[in-house]
């Protein structure tokens, strides 16, 4: 039976979750990790769910790219336990969140690796420059939010197709650099990048988002490494929701979404690809 949106969001409400899911300031009291990342959850949930229904051997073996803090590896054992294999790879996690993530069965196995190896940080991070799984291992990547925070992404496309089966499956979200909010910043002669506050010249050991990509780019970029476009689309990412926002941003929010019945004005990429 298909997982439905309801029953999504009825079970991640109902899962306990660590303290140390509870977002900071500029959210709503309550606010937990999840809740930001909740539709693209739901959109990477569904590709697992059908992954499953078109592969006879179990488990399916999964690679969380970028895993921190781990709250979708909670959401998919939840969901499909011992039916899939989740590893993850990443950097940012503590000893203690490794061992917790581990000991609550949420992952099988957790690596370091920092796949930017042209980031001026790399040097300095002391993680391996590549995923520590197998050739042709894993049948489905999921890359979350990872794809904009890199200097150049081609070495992590080069390690994920490298790690992926013949037919392996790439589940890849991503901000929407056509995104009609960031359009409607430019003609207010505004910048559609972090701002300075929150970028590497106030905070030099922080990986903001460097570049957004435009989904043929991404086609283009995808097809070099022989992971071919299966389809690619645009979602409403709803994470506003959960923030606090003063009345002059709500309208500008009300004024933007407006605009989504054209899709590829949507704030969020999603793009599923396959191991030719």
């Amino acid at each position: 039976m298909s997982i439905t949106y309801r029953e999504y969001f009825r079970t991640i409400n109902n899962i306990r979750w660590p303290d140390r899911f509870l977002m900071g300031g500029g959210w709503k009291p309550g606010t937990l990790y999840h809740h930001s990342h909740q539709e693209r959850y739901f959109h990477a949930i569904k590709v697992v769910e059908s992954s499953l229904e078109e592969r006879k051997t179990l488990p399916l073996k999964i690679l969380d790219c970028g895993y921190y803090p781990g709250a979708l590896g909670i959401i998919l054992r939840e969901f499909f336990g011992d039916k899939i294999r989740l590893t993850g790879s990443g950097m940012g996690s503590s000893p203690e969140i490794i061992q917790e993530l581990l000991d609550s069965k949420a992952y099988d196995e957790l690596h370091e690796a920092d796949l930017d190896p042209l980031h001026y940080l790399y040097d300095s991070s002391a993680a391996p420059s590549k995923i520590q799984v197998p050739d042709a291992s894993i049948d489905l990547v999921i890359a979350g939010e990872v794809f904009e925070h890199l200097s150049s992404p081609v070495h992590f496309i080069e390690e994920i197709s490298r790690v992926l089966k013949k037919d392996g499956i790439v589940f890849l979200t991503t901000p929407n650099v056509c995104y009609i909010g960031n359009i409607l910043r430019l003609i207010i002669k505004k910048s559609n990048f972090p701002p300075l506050e929150a970028s590497t010249i106030t905070i030099p050991e922080q990986r903001p988002h460097i570049r957004l990509y435009a989904a043929e780019e991404i086609y283009q970029l995808m097809a070099e490494q022989n992971l071919k476009e299966v389809r690619h689309y645009f979602i409403d990412g709803h994470d506003e929701k959960f923030r606090i926002k003063p009345l002059s941003v709500k309208i500008n929010l009300f004024i933007i979404r407006c605009f989504y019945f054209v899709p590829h004005f949507r704030d969020q990429y999603i793009g599923i690809f396959c191991k030719a």
